[in-house]
Protein backbone atom coordinates (compact mmCIF):
# COMPACT_ATOMS: atom_id res chain seq x y z
CA UNK A 1 0.00 0.00 0.00
CA UNK A 2 2.86 2.38 0.77
CA UNK A 3 4.37 1.73 -2.65
CA UNK A 4 1.14 2.76 -4.35
CA UNK A 5 0.89 5.90 -2.21
CA UNK A 6 4.52 6.72 -3.00
CA UNK A 7 3.97 6.23 -6.74
CA UNK A 8 0.84 8.40 -6.75
CA UNK A 9 2.02 11.19 -4.45
CA UNK A 10 2.59 13.66 -7.27
CA UNK A 11 0.31 12.23 -9.92
CA UNK A 12 -1.36 15.61 -10.59
CA UNK A 13 1.98 17.25 -11.31
CA UNK A 14 3.00 14.38 -13.58
CA UNK A 15 -0.30 14.59 -15.41
CA UNK A 16 0.12 18.34 -15.93
CA UNK A 17 3.58 17.79 -17.42
CA UNK A 18 2.22 15.05 -19.71
CA UNK A 19 -0.64 17.31 -20.80
CA UNK A 20 1.82 20.10 -21.62
CA UNK A 21 4.02 17.74 -23.65
CA UNK A 22 1.00 16.43 -25.56
CA UNK A 23 -0.07 19.99 -26.35
CA UNK A 24 3.40 20.87 -27.57
CA UNK A 25 3.58 17.74 -29.69
CA UNK A 26 0.26 18.50 -31.33
CA UNK A 27 0.95 22.20 -31.67
CA UNK A 28 -1.98 23.05 -29.44
CA UNK A 29 -2.19 25.91 -26.97
CA UNK A 30 -5.36 24.80 -25.17
CA UNK A 31 -5.88 21.68 -23.06
CA UNK A 32 -9.01 19.59 -23.52
CA UNK A 33 -10.24 20.59 -20.06
CA UNK A 34 -9.79 24.27 -20.92
CA UNK A 35 -11.57 23.72 -24.23
CA UNK A 36 -14.54 22.19 -22.41
CA UNK A 37 -14.65 25.10 -19.97
CA UNK A 38 -15.04 27.47 -22.93
CA UNK A 39 -17.49 25.29 -24.88
CA UNK A 40 -20.92 26.91 -24.51
CA UNK A 41 -22.87 23.85 -25.68
CA UNK A 42 -21.05 21.57 -23.25
CA UNK A 43 -21.56 23.95 -20.34
CA UNK A 44 -25.26 24.35 -21.15
CA UNK A 45 -25.67 20.57 -21.31
CA UNK A 46 -23.97 20.21 -17.93
CA UNK A 47 -26.25 22.86 -16.40
CA UNK A 48 -29.32 21.17 -17.90
CA UNK A 49 -28.13 17.87 -16.47
CA UNK A 50 -27.86 19.40 -12.98
CA UNK A 51 -31.45 20.65 -13.23
CA UNK A 52 -32.93 17.27 -14.20
CA UNK A 53 -34.74 15.37 -11.46
CA UNK A 54 -32.71 12.54 -10.01
CA UNK A 55 -33.82 9.01 -10.97
CA UNK A 56 -35.73 7.19 -8.25
CA UNK A 57 -34.43 3.72 -9.01
CA UNK A 58 -33.33 1.59 -6.10
CA UNK A 59 -32.61 -2.14 -6.23
CA UNK A 60 -35.42 -2.74 -3.74
CA UNK A 61 -38.19 -1.20 -5.83
CA UNK A 62 -36.79 -1.11 -9.38
CA UNK A 63 -38.49 0.71 -12.22
CA UNK A 64 -42.14 -0.19 -12.61
CA UNK A 65 -41.83 -3.41 -10.63
CA UNK A 66 -44.87 -2.60 -8.52
CA UNK A 67 -42.85 -3.06 -5.33
CA UNK A 68 -42.74 -0.22 -2.84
Amino acid sequence: MRLLAEMNKDVEAKRAVEELEIQRGLGKELSFEDYLKKDKDFNKAMEDRKERPKPTYTPANGYGSGLK
